[in-house]
Protein backbone atom coordinates (compact mmCIF):
# COMPACT_ATOMS: atom_id res chain seq x y z
CA UNK A 1 0.00 0.00 0.00
CA UNK A 2 2.81 2.79 0.85
CA UNK A 3 4.44 1.73 -2.56
CA UNK A 4 0.75 2.53 -4.67
CA UNK A 5 0.78 5.49 -2.22
CA UNK A 6 4.13 6.76 -3.53
CA UNK A 7 3.95 5.65 -7.20
CA UNK A 8 -0.18 5.14 -8.01
CA UNK A 9 -1.52 8.07 -5.94
CA UNK A 10 -3.04 8.99 -9.12
CA UNK A 11 -3.90 5.48 -10.41
CA UNK A 12 -2.49 2.87 -12.39
CA UNK A 13 -2.33 4.26 -15.95
CA UNK A 14 0.70 4.42 -18.96
CA UNK A 15 2.12 7.63 -17.28
CA UNK A 16 2.57 5.97 -13.86
CA UNK A 17 3.24 2.55 -15.10
CA UNK A 18 6.76 3.76 -17.36
CA UNK A 19 7.82 5.46 -14.17
CA UNK A 20 7.36 2.99 -11.35
CA UNK A 21 10.18 0.20 -10.32
CA UNK A 22 9.07 -3.07 -10.84
CA UNK A 23 10.74 -6.62 -10.28
CA UNK A 24 11.73 -9.69 -12.55
CA UNK A 25 12.67 -12.79 -11.67
CA UNK A 26 15.32 -12.89 -14.48
CA UNK A 27 15.57 -11.93 -17.94
CA UNK A 28 13.28 -14.66 -19.55
CA UNK A 29 10.66 -13.39 -16.85
CA UNK A 30 8.26 -11.36 -19.19
CA UNK A 31 5.07 -11.33 -16.98
CA UNK A 32 5.42 -8.19 -15.62
CA UNK A 33 5.71 -6.81 -19.06
CA UNK A 34 3.10 -8.93 -20.82
CA UNK A 35 0.57 -7.66 -18.13
CA UNK A 36 1.35 -3.83 -18.88
CA UNK A 37 1.18 -4.44 -21.99
CA UNK A 38 -2.46 -6.35 -22.27
CA UNK A 39 -4.00 -3.93 -19.29
CA UNK A 40 -2.51 -0.34 -20.20
CA UNK A 41 -0.64 -0.76 -23.46
CA UNK A 42 2.49 0.34 -21.95
CA UNK A 43 5.75 -1.20 -22.76
CA UNK A 44 7.41 -0.92 -19.96
CA UNK A 45 10.64 1.34 -19.30
CA UNK A 46 10.71 1.65 -15.70
CA UNK A 47 13.39 1.10 -13.31
CA UNK A 48 13.74 -2.62 -13.02
CA UNK A 49 15.26 -4.67 -9.99
CA UNK A 50 16.15 -8.58 -10.57
CA UNK A 51 15.07 -10.69 -8.10
CA UNK A 52 15.41 -14.61 -8.52
CA UNK A 53 13.85 -15.73 -6.06
CA UNK A 54 9.95 -16.29 -5.29
CA UNK A 55 9.76 -15.69 -1.55
CA UNK A 56 12.08 -13.01 -2.08
CA UNK A 57 9.80 -11.20 -4.87
CA UNK A 58 6.89 -11.30 -2.79
CA UNK A 59 8.84 -10.20 0.07
CA UNK A 60 10.49 -7.64 -1.10
CA UNK A 61 7.01 -6.09 -3.03
CA UNK A 62 5.75 -5.99 0.51
CA UNK A 63 8.13 -3.87 1.97
CA UNK A 64 7.28 -1.63 -0.98
CA UNK A 65 10.88 -2.09 -3.21
CA UNK A 66 8.39 -2.37 -6.65
CA UNK A 67 5.61 -4.17 -8.00
CA UNK A 68 5.42 -7.68 -9.39
CA UNK A 69 3.23 -10.58 -10.39
CA UNK A 70 2.82 -13.02 -7.70
CA UNK A 71 1.02 -16.71 -7.99
CA UNK A 72 -2.37 -15.92 -6.93
CA UNK A 73 -2.30 -18.66 -4.21
CA UNK A 74 1.28 -16.79 -2.58
CA UNK A 75 -0.65 -13.55 -2.85
CA UNK A 76 -3.81 -13.78 -1.44
CA UNK A 77 -3.04 -13.75 1.92
CA UNK A 78 -1.30 -10.38 1.53
CA UNK A 79 -3.74 -9.11 -0.18
CA UNK A 80 -6.17 -10.15 2.30
CA UNK A 81 -4.12 -8.53 5.43
CA UNK A 82 -3.80 -5.35 3.56
CA UNK A 83 0.13 -6.15 2.99
CA UNK A 84 -0.51 -5.81 -1.07
CA UNK A 85 -2.68 -4.61 -3.03
CA UNK A 86 -3.25 -5.49 -6.70
CA UNK A 87 -2.99 -2.98 -9.64
CA UNK A 88 -5.70 -2.67 -10.24
CA UNK A 89 -8.05 -5.32 -9.04
CA UNK A 90 -9.05 -8.13 -11.23
CA UNK A 91 -6.68 -7.20 -14.02
CA UNK A 92 -4.76 -10.75 -13.78
CA UNK A 93 -3.00 -12.84 -16.29
CA UNK A 94 -3.38 -16.30 -16.40
CA UNK A 95 0.09 -18.63 -16.98
CA UNK A 96 0.56 -22.25 -18.37
CA UNK A 97 2.45 -24.33 -16.27
CA UNK A 98 3.90 -27.43 -17.25
CA UNK A 99 5.61 -30.27 -15.43
CA UNK A 100 8.26 -31.95 -17.64
CA UNK A 101 10.65 -35.23 -16.67
CA UNK A 102 13.31 -36.87 -18.84
CA UNK A 103 12.44 -40.13 -19.69
CA UNK A 104 15.72 -41.63 -18.60
CA UNK A 105 15.16 -40.73 -15.16
CA UNK A 106 11.27 -41.30 -15.46
CA UNK A 107 10.76 -44.39 -13.12
CA UNK A 108 12.67 -42.76 -10.22
CA UNK A 109 10.62 -39.24 -10.44
CA UNK A 110 7.10 -40.90 -10.49
CA UNK A 111 6.22 -40.02 -7.05
CA UNK A 112 7.92 -37.21 -6.95
CA UNK A 113 5.19 -36.33 -10.25
CA UNK A 114 2.64 -37.65 -8.63
CA UNK A 115 2.92 -35.17 -6.17
CA UNK A 116 3.31 -32.32 -8.35
CA UNK A 117 0.23 -33.70 -10.46
CA UNK A 118 -2.04 -33.68 -7.00
CA UNK A 119 -0.93 -30.32 -5.60
CA UNK A 120 -1.30 -28.55 -8.65
CA UNK A 121 -4.83 -30.12 -9.01
CA UNK A 122 -5.84 -28.38 -5.45
CA UNK A 123 -4.42 -25.50 -5.59
CA UNK A 124 -4.19 -24.55 -9.20
CA UNK A 125 -7.18 -23.29 -11.73
CA UNK A 126 -7.95 -25.46 -14.90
Amino acid sequence: PDFMARHFAGGVNRDTLMRAPHMRFDRRDAWQARWASEAHGVELAAPTHWIPSTHAFLDLCIAGLAWGLHPAPLAEPHLAAGRLTELPPGLRIDVKLYWTVARLHARALETLTRAVCATAAEWLDD
